[in-house]
């Protein structure tokens, strides 16, 4: 039997929520905390409902992205059963999994691109698995995804790349395409690169335009799959850096999988591990890092023995950053 226990007045707010095993959610008014260790998808999901009913009928909690139990097969092969991930504003989200484990698909949902078999998916609020496709349309325009290699078209140069999107969904003049393109080449630091094509980059300058490419429609949540794929040490701790910057600077809410620990602990303000179809741990970098939970002391040891030998996280000099 779940034990939730309210302290607070109506007045003050809810100072804390605990359930029967020490998980804590501590707010103040207008401020809510998430639950400090790490807990399991199930606990934490209770932990959010109780909030949700303190909070009332104002509309103070309310996720970004809020998968409830999403079912998903391929035939035989069930590669969700009962998932459940919450996604707040303004939160860079990190998924981790062994390969095959759905993480890619995962963002294909959020898309709206593949449709689950049960459950829902409610993005900024809409369920997108009841909307028409003219409004899932409109909503995609808000969500921008960075494809695992750039997906650059190597038959247009840089300025194309980044201007297609503008010319063919907005009704800005060719001046003001030329000046959102700058302004994101600048962003990602490769101003120069904007008459290149794409053959004529190396593979981290492709992530970085891939990135600028991205941000021209300014998106609100920005997908990444596998982010630093294919790359050096150098040009990986690059692209964390600029992800960072991204949501520091500019507010957007992030969700990026992967399967580097590194990486990871480095970008994230919060990791999800999913496992056998269900997030089966989450919590922050620091939180993981400290977890005795053998879910996770597994799963860190698992994919720390993945790695390539000699292997390590790397501070890029100086002089190496233009990657």
């Amino acid at each position: 039997m779940r034990t939730v226990i309210r302290d607070g007045s109506a007045s003050g707010g809810v100072s804390n929520v605990r359930n029967g095993i020490g998980e804590t959610w501590a707010s103040g008014p207008g401020e809510l905390k998430p639950p400090t260790g790490v807990v399991s998808t199930a606990r934490r999901k209770e932990l959010e409902t109780a909030l949700f009913e303190s909070a009332g009928a104002s509309g103070s909690i309310s996720p970004l992205v809020n998968l409830s139990g999403v079912t998903l097969g391929f035939g035989k092969k069930k590669i969700f059963d009962g998932l459940d991930l919450s996604v707040a504003k303004g939160e860079r989200l990190v998924v981790m999994g062994m390969s095959g484990s759905g993480k890619s698909t995962l963002l294909k949902l959020i898309m709206g691109t593949r449709v689950p078999d049960g459950g829902a998916i409610r993005i900024f609020g809409e369920e997108i698995t009841r909307l028409d496709q003219r409004a899932l349309n409109q909503l995609r325009l808000r969500i921008a995804l960075v494809f695992q290699y750039g997906a650059l078209i190597s038959s247009l140069t840089v300025r194309e790349n980044l201007s297609l999107a503008l010319e063919e969904l907005t009704e800005k003049s060719p001046d003001e395409i030329e000046a959102v393109v700058r302004e994101k080449l600048r962003f990602v630091g490769l101003p120069e690169t904007a008459v290149m094509m794409p053959y004529e980059l190396s593979g981290g300058m492709q992530k970085r335009i891939s990135i600028a490419r991205a941000l021209v429609m300014e998106p609100e949540l920005l997908l990444f799959d596998e982010p630093t794929a294919g790359l050096d040490p150098i040009s990986s701790h690059v692209i964390d850096e600029l992800i960072v910057r991204l949501n520091e600077e500019m507010g957007v809410t992030e969700i990026m999988i992967g399967h580097k620990v590194e990486n990871a602990f480095r970008v994230g303000t919060r990791i999800a591990i999913l496992d056998e179809g269900k997030i089966v741990a989450e919590g922050t970098p620091e939180e993981l890092r400290r977890s005795s939970t053998a879910v996770v002391t597994q799963f860190l040891a698992s994919m720390a023995a993945a790695m390539p030998a000699g292997a390590r996280v790397c501070e890029p000099r100086s002089d190496q950053r233009k990657v």
